[in-house]
């Protein structure tokens, strides 16, 4: 099975549903975090991690919120609707450069951590 198809269905898995205005929808949205040490206990090494991350994002099921914390800054990811879109001129691509992955040089050996620390959607290239 896909990398992708394993992760989409894990953050599938981290939302917490919530009814507003008597309507169900994900409450956590764009509070939804996935670590390379999730990843790797699912057997997922950081490569394929990474183009898991960036393949999702692509087509639309992803969108990076923001990050968490200073050091050893996690990214925040949000489900997205975009993929409904995907293949059509209506679809709507992600800013290029703007993925989450790679790690803090704050991060020891043995830790995870997630890019920097810098506004919502801005992301090293590390």
């Amino acid at each position: 099975m896909s990398a992708s198809y394993v992760v989409l269905g894990d953050f599938w898995l981290k939302r917490k549903m919530g009814r507003r205005g008597g309507k169900w929808e994900c409450v956590n949205n764009g509070k939804l975090v996935y670590t390379y040490r999730e990843a790797l206990d699912k057997g997922i090494y950081r490569s394929r991690f990474n183009r898991a991350i960036k393949d999702l994002i692509d087509k639309g099921f992803l969108d990076v919120a923001g990050y968490e914390g200073r050091y050893n800054a996690r990214a925040l990811y949000a489900l997205s609707e975009r993929w409904r879109d995907y293949g059509t001129d209506k679809f709507i691509p992600h800013s290029e450069g703007k993925y989450a992955f790679g790690e803090s040089d704050a991060v020891a050996n043995d830790e995870v951590g997630w890019g920097s620390s810098q506004a919502a959607g801005e992301v090293s290239q590390a």
